[in-house]
């Protein structure tokens, strides 16, 4: 499987203050990305991040289903063992889950 992969820098910036022996924040900490190393303020520290996703976050799946029953062939049969198979397969091979239901028969 394909995967994307790529490395950058998050930069957490955070001033203190000394209150009553220990410090403390003093404001809302900052973040910023950079994809090359950065430079740091004194109240600033980068973490590199790898970061590896497959590629097939990157699409969205395009189902399509054709199903021709011709007049001279028999009905087909859904139990509930076949809506669960179909269900099944669907999430094993596009990670989603699909819920399948059979219309009653008319006849």
């Amino acid at each position: 499987m394909s995967k994307v992969q790529v490395g950058f820098h998050v930069v957490v910036g955070q001033y203190f203050k000394e209150h009553r022996g220990s410090l403390i924040a003093d404001g809302r900490p900052t973040v910023r990305v950079n994809k090359t190393k950065p430079t740091l303020e004194r109240h600033e520290i980068a973490v590199f991040v790898n970061l590896e996703l497959p590629a097939s976050l990157f699409f969205r799946p395009a189902l399509t289903a054709s199903i021709k029953v011709g007049g001279d062939q028999a009905s087909a049969v859904i139990t509930p063992d076949v809506m669960s198979n179909i269900a099944a397969a669907v999430r094993d091979q596009l990670g989603i889950v699909m819920d399948v239901r059979a219309a009653e028969s008319s006849s």
